[in-house]
């Protein structure tokens, strides 16, 4: 399983140490994954001291939806949407600027639907070396594509304008829902460009770029 959002969506890569570690490439700054997988692996054990902690959202979370996958009963749903919507409450989606601010959790029920189907089944867990073949880069494409039109059929949270899903919010749910990629959060995206990983911008490219950048330095992170 490939974890992201809840490793990197904290102050730890400010923090990330400036030892003489860094390698250049191509006059390029590239993060040692030792450095990474140490902050990874600090911040992940800050979380078991406390069950409370609102990043712990993501593992209640991802639990509902992997227990209930591809259920579609109208109670499961409803539990599904409240769940979705309490985790992206947790993790800073409900601020003036998003029309998640002005809805409740039911503006999800028609996304939860879509992605309870079997066909994205084969994303839940998604080794990185799959993430780099054009068939799962075109899912997840077509998953963006509906995510975006579904949120923005429903009822405009401000007059005029459509509902719009951001980046940032859509990654947060794949990543939550399958686990299939990070969440381009500003502390995500401050990282990888930072440290020469990836562009900021969530497209085939950046996910490619990260999913070889784990494949490279797997056996750090495994051993």
């Amino acid at each position: 399983m490939i974890i992201f959002e809840k490793n990197t969506n904290t102050n730890n890569f400010k923090n990330i140490e400036k030892v003489q570690k860094h390698k250049i490439i191509n006059n390029n700054i590239s993060l040692p994954f030792e450095i990474a997988s140490k902050n990874i692996k600090k911040y992940f054990n800050k979380t078991l001291n406390d069950e409370q902690a609102r990043y712990l959202s993501w593992d209640y979370c991802f639990y509902n939806f992997t227990k209930y996958r591809n259920n579609l009963d109208e109670g499961i749903i409803d539990y599904l949407s409240l769940s979705l919507h309490s985790y992206l409450g947790s993790w800073g989606m409900f601020r003036q600027s998003s029309f998640l601010s002005q809805k409740n959790y039911k503006v999800h029920i028609p996304v939860v639907k879509f992605l309870q189907n079997e066909k994205y089944n084969c994303l839940v867990n998604i080794a990185a070396e799959k993430l780099l073949e054009q068939n799962t880069l075109a899912l997840l494409d077509e998953l963006t594509y509906n995510i975006i039109n579904i949120y923005s059929e429903q009822v405009p949270s401000f007059e005029e304008k459509k509902n719009s899903a951001s980046d940032t919010l859509i990654t947060k749910i794949l990543f939550v829902v399958y686990g299939c990629v990070p969440a381009y959060d500003r502390f995500y995206k401050k990282a990888v460009k930072t440290y020469n990983i990836s562009s900021m911008i969530y497209n085939d490219k950046s996910i490619k770029n990260i999913a070889e950048y784990y494949c490279s330095n797997k056996k750090v992170l495994r051993g």
